[in-house]
C-alpha cells in the first residue's frame, strides 16, 4: 500500500487479512481441542497466551522494520542541520508539522509508508513458510477403536 491508495482498495486489503486471520484462528482452536485428552483448559488458556505473546512481539517486530527503513531515508532526505534535531526513525512523526519539517512531510510519509509495506512483505514470507509447515500436520490421536 502505498499513500494515495483508495479507501475502497485499503478496506478490500484489510477485509482479506481479517478474514484469513478468522478463518486461521478458529482451525487453530479447533485442532488443538480435538488433540487434547484433558485438561482443555490448559491447552485452550495456551493458545490464548501464545496468542498474546505473538501480538506483542510481532508489534515490535514491525515497528523495528519499520525503524531500520526510516532511519537511512531520513538521514537522506534531511540536511544535517535538520536531521540533528530529530529522532531518525518513526518518533519523528511526531514532530511532522513543524516549520522545519514541513518541506519533507511527503517525503517522510512515504519512507513511513514504504517501511510499513516491508514489514508486511517480510510477515507474509513468514506466513507462507508457517502454511508451508501446517501442511506437514498429522492427526496422531488415536480413536476409541485402536
Amino acid at each position: 500500500v502505498i499513500p494515495g491508495t483508495s479507501l475502497l482498495l485499503l478496506f478490500v486489503y484489510m477485509f482479506i487479512l481479517g478474514f484469513g486471520s478468522g478463518c486461521l484462528n478458529s482451525i487453530l482452536v479447533v485442532a488443538v481441542q480435538n488433540n487434547v485428552d484433558k485438561d482443555m483448559g490448559m491447552a485452550m488458556s495456551g493458545i490464548s497466551i501464545f496468542r498474546s505473546m505473538g501480538t506483542t512481539v510481532s508489534t515490535a517486530f514491525m515497528v523495528v522494520i519499520i525503524n531500520l527503513v526510516m532511519a537511512p531515508g531520513l538521514g537522506s532526505i534531511l540536511p544535517p542541520d535538520i536531521a540533528a534535531k530529530y529522532p531518525l526513525d518513526s518518533g519523528i512523526l511526531d514532530f511532522i508539522n513543524s516549520a522545519e519539517l514541513a518541506p519533507f512531510a511527503d517525503q517522510i510519509r512515504e519512507l513511513y509508508a514504504s517501511g510499513i509495506g516491508m514489514g508486511y512483505l517480510i510477515c507474509g514470507v513468514l506466513v507462507l513458510l508457517v502454511l508451508i509447515l501446517v501442511l506437514y500436520l498429522r492427526d496422531d490421536k488415536k480413536g476409541p477403536s485402536e
